[in-house]
């Protein structure tokens, strides 16, 4: 029976691949720690289920509230601001009115940045140039070939591969190798989604 083999040319990646890469290694973050602290994510799993999406009503309701927060701001501000030392209470309301209708609209709106993206920044600094490299997997594990040699880690040597929307994240001994999608060169990759998930922890896209 002839050997199981896929294969990943390891190639440069462009700043598109930050974003997948900082996902990729915040998930695989979020899995040692939920090994380490089993009791804390079990917690934090129930207070996520506990709270709910808030509706398009509701969401609606909290937009047209801010606006009109804004505006109740706007109108005690300006009087208060022109006589400031008689109108006091309406220029300090006027003040909150407005922080709140503002703070209430911008909600949602800042993306968060993610803490992960100065790691991925790196690797991808890392792979700006690139050997002719590739990763290769078969029954025995993962071979990575690069300048003319060899090295074979074993599937319990590796700790996670996490799949992002576009690449692989693959983990092993305090190092990781990011690969492309599209630069499969041998297999199919949803062959390789099942024959991966019985050698090691693999955590699909979704």
């Amino acid at each position: 029976m002839e050997q199981t083999n896929y294969a990943f040319r390891v190639t440069a990646m462009s700043e598109e691949y930050l974003p997948q890469i900082s996902y990729a290694l915040e998930k695989r973050t979020e899995l040692l720690s939920r090994v380490q602290y089993p009791g804390m994510w079990s917690a934090t799993d129930k207070l996520r289920a506990s709270v709910r999406e808030p509706s398009k009503g509701r969401k609606l309701f909290r937009k047209l509230l801010s606006v009109f927060c804004l505006c109740c701001g706007i109108l005690l501000f300006v009087p208060g601001l022109m006589e400031p030392e008689e109108l006091k209470v309406p220029l300090f309301a006027g003040a909150i009115g407005i922080g709140t209708g503002i703070g209430g609209l911008l909600r949602g709106k800042i993306k968060r940045k993610n803490p992960f993206d100065k790691s991925a920044r790196l690797l991808l600094e890392q792979r700006k140039t690139t050997d002719d490299a590739t990763v290769a997997f078969d029954e025995s594990g993962m071979t990575i070939a690069a300048g003319g040699g060899e090295e074979l880690i074993p599937y319990d040597k590796m700790e996670y591969i996490v799949e992002a929307e576009g690449m692989l994240l693959l983990t092993f001994d305090e190092k990781v190798i990011a690969v492309k999608k599209e630069d499969m060169v041998c297999g199919e990759l949803e062959d390789f989604r099942s024959f991966i998930a019985d050698h090691i922890a693999f955590v699909p896209y979704n």
